[in-house]
């Protein structure tokens, strides 16, 4: 894992074709998109368990990832610090030691699927804005702290492939955006 700021983010993203808009938000430039949308659960053990879902979803298909924390700090003071620690701790391993406000970019590789699953889990858990992109950029997982997961996905195929992983956790396929 290496960790990257925002510029890098940016940068990363442009050379994919995501498009990155207000308040660091982030889209497919392919459009229209199919969107998957899955509710993430109350319960501690389904949060963990829909995480690893994903993650076996994404995995097996994709060599390297972006996992990008878009915000947080929406709860006080106590509960933030609980899940920063957390992260703090994932992170704690890397060469670099800057702070998740200064790095809150990921790159991360399919070797790293523990790590991957771990970071998955806090913006989850914590009710926090984060993306999971791998490198072809044919989907962008937006995990949002409206207690949601969104799957916008470049092709039907895609959408599909998520929908039936998912089947068990009540994954919906949307209307197209664009």
């Amino acid at each position: 894992m290496k960790t990257i700021g925002n510029l890098e983010v940016l940068e990363w993203c442009k050379h994919r074709g995501i498009i990155n808009g207000p308040d660091r938000q982030m889209e497919l430039a392919s459009k229209p998109c199919e969107v998957v949308e899955v509710a993430i659960p109350e319960r501690a053990l389904d949060i963990i368990a829909l995480a690893l879902a994903i993650t076996n979803s994404s995995v097996p298909v994709h060599t390297d990832f972006l996992f990008y924390m878009r915000d947080w700090g929406f709860w006080s003071e106590a509960f933030e610090q609980s899940g920063l620690r957390i992260i703090e701790n994932i992170r704690a391993g890397l060469e670099s030691k800057e702070p998740l406000l200064e790095t809150p970019g990921h790159l991360l590789s399919s070797s790293e699927i523990i790590d991957i699953t771990g970071l998955l889990i806090q913006p989850m858990l914590f009710q926090w804005d984060a993306y999971l992109i791998p490198t072809d950029a044919i989907y962008l997982i937006e995990i949002s702290h409206e207690c949601r997961i969104r799957i916008y996905c470049a092709s039907s195929d895609t959408a599909r492939h998520f929908c039936d992983e998912l089947s068990n956790w009540g994954a919906a396929s949307l209307v197209s955006s664009g």
